[in-house]
């Protein structure tokens, strides 16, 4: 019986009873736990965006301090969901990120802060804040601005704030602490993101070696003075001093 495993002609890998596989324009997800299952289908209804400079994000000074990164922000998505005893229909849209890197590391990142976020306006944005050891922010932070009719605008360090203000205590190294409340300032945009969910820290020093948080996102604001509401997801590490990330 195999454990694990993938295929090298198409998308289908799989851990377990976990598994993602390819169906034409559509990816089939397939997961289970100790508390119930997903069976989703994500379909493909728009091209990728290609993020940085046709798809190669600087994370550095060097050549080599660099990813080839791209998203899917709105794979519609359909399945079903068992909670315990309960089975529940869904749908919804779904964002999907493939990052991969040249190996080589931007040696004074100590830690990021990502948001992939839908409004309700139509449009999405991914922005990343890359903090140095030193506490300051790199230039080398950036971001993507997708329009409602798909046009993209890419977004340089100068050309947004994130501003950490609530703190949450980290419950596997309590004298570590995660900015749980942001404004982001970008374009004509100014939001406010929290979480209504405060633990969702992972402790993946067995696996990836790092302690970090990430989870589930609300937004609100506006854009040049008209309501703007939203949702999705942000990645914060580096925040644990004895599990930093290492990009």
């Amino acid at each position: 019986m195999q454990l694990a495993g993938a295929s090298e002609d198409s998308l289908h890998a799989f851990v377990g009873d976990w598994s993602a596989r390819s169906a034409g324009n559509a990816w089939q997800l397939q997961a289970a736990s100790g508390f119930g299952s997903i069976a989703f289908v994500l379909e493909h209804t728009t091209p990728p965006i290609l993020h940085g400079k046709s798809g190669l994000a600087q994370k550095g000074p060097q050549p080599g301090e660099a990813s080839y990164y791209y998203s899917l922000p709105n794979l519609k998505t359909t399945g079903q969901l068992l909670l315990g005893s309960d089975s529940f229909r869904v749908s919804g849209v779904s964002w999907m990120d493939h990052e991969f890197f040249t190996g080589v590391e931007a040696s004074d990142v100590a830690g990021w802060d990502w948001f992939s976020l839908h409004l309700s306006d139509s449009t999405a944005i991914m922005l990343y804040r890359l903090r140095r050891a030193n506490g300051a922010i790199s230039p080398f932070s950036a971001g993507t601005l997708i329009e409602a009719d798909g046009q993209i605008r890419h977004i340089s360090s100068d050309e947004f704030q994130a501003l950490p203000e609530g703190w949450w205590q980290s419950k596997i190294m309590p004298e570590s602490k995660y900015p749980l409340a942001w404004k982001l300032h970008f374009a004509d945009y100014a939001l406010s993101v929290t979480t209504p969910v405060e633990n969702q820290e992972l402790d993946t020093r067995q696996t990836t070696g790092v302690i970090y948080w990430e989870g589930y996102v609300n937004v609100t604001g506006d854009k040049a003075g008209r309501a703007v509401t939203g949702r999705g997801y942000l990645e914060m590490t580096g925040y644990v001093a004895s599990a930093r990330p290492r990009l």
